[in-house]
């Protein structure tokens, strides 16, 4: 059984919207969706000609919490959608026509959102359209491979993970390097879900979750894996079922573990460590809004709910490295 060490943590002011995005803008500041004080959802809904208005930046509010300083300040109305290479994007408000929340039809489908560097976004309207359009690819052309497969893109630089739908469930990935030479990936298929880029280790996680389950990907298994651009492999052993929010920190791989038929006092975030595994925070972890490693790899941003109860949501923020006594330049994953 795991044993209990539960770290201290910070909270962040306000209530996290549902199904917000967590984002860390550095190591010491993390960006979140809240929900504005006395203000309902619903008053940011309308229906006009058969169109679903949804006006976030009316009930919504991005909020960003500074660790070292343990202050949240509010930085713009609006929904953080996401945060990549210095760029933020907050949505401020939707134009969705029935078709497209009922048959996932785009045509005429759009939102206004703030995009650019934090303090200086430019408001712009996106298409819903652009959404479906083929994104320039990493991975080879239809034509190159033989026969149908499922694919999952990497960074342009590195390539394309794929697998070719006529193989047994048992054959394996397949890496496609950007420089041309190929790899294969000694994972399940099940096992291998959205690739992940964790930027301190330099690596890719493979999977983020485990789960018991047998499809025409096969089965499952409790193994997850980290990959280097060059195509090696690390797997790491969970020995355990019901885990999501798989992540690599500088501690060792942390999952939020999920168990309804037991006490819930086992609900909460577990450290898989060298000396072994912890329980390292306590409650209900909100799957939706995803667990979130900071650019050192030593904090966890969580959201924490307090029995499923409306606005009682929190942002959470643990750390690792000071909590186990950790050098910050500290990796278990060397490979």
């Amino acid at each position: 059984m795991p044993r209990k060490k539960i770290l201290p943590y910070l909270e962040a002011e306000g209530t996290p919207a549902d199904k917000t995005t967590v984002a860390w803008l550095s190591a010491s500041r993390v960006a979140f969706t809240a929900v504005k004080p006395s203000v309902q959802w619903q008053e940011g809904e309308k229906k006009e000609l058969n169109v679903l208005h949804r006006i976030q930046a009316h009930v919504q509010e991005v909020r960003i919490f500074d660790v070292e300083t343990r202050k949240t300040m509010r930085h713009a109305d609006g929904r953080l959608n996401s945060y990549e290479d210095g760029v933020v994007t907050i949505v401020l408000e939707e134009f969705l026509p029935a078709a497209y929340y009922q048959r996932g039809d785009a045509t005429g489908a759009y939102d206004v959102r703030l995009v650019g560097p934090l303090g200086k976004e430019q408001k712009v309207r996106h298409s819903r359209e652009d959404d479906f359009k083929p994104k320039p690819a990493a991975c080879p052309e239809k034509a190159q491979l033989p026969g149908p497969a499922i694919t999952r893109q990497l960074k342009r630089e590195h390539g394309c993970l794929v697998h070719l739908e006529r193989d047994s469930p048992q054959s394996l990935w397949i890496y496609y390097r950007a420089d041309g030479q190929k790899a294969d990936v000694p994972l399940r298929p099940a096992d291998l879900n959205s690739p992940v880029w964790i930027d301190w280790l330099g690596a890719y996680l493979l999977g983020d979750f485990v789960t018991m389950s047998r499809g025409r990907m096969g089965a499952t298994s409790q193994v997850v894996a980290l990959m280097k651009p060059d195509g090696r492999v690390m797997t790491v052993d969970l020995s355990s079922w019901s885990l999501t929010n798989v992540r690599p920190t500088r501690a060792g791989m942390t999952a939020v573990q999920f168990m309804p038929s037991l006490d819930r006092g086992y609900d909460g975030i577990y450290l898989w460590h060298a000396s072994g595994q912890y329980q390292i925070a306590e409650g209900y972890m909100v799957s939706d809004e995803r667990v979130q490693v900071s650019p050192d790899g030593c904090r966890l941003a969580y959201v924490w709910e307090w029995r499923h109860e409306r606005n009682a949501k929190r942002l959470r923020v643990l750390d690792v490295c000071v909590g186990l006594g950790l050098r910050s330049e500290e990796n278990p994953f060397e490979w």
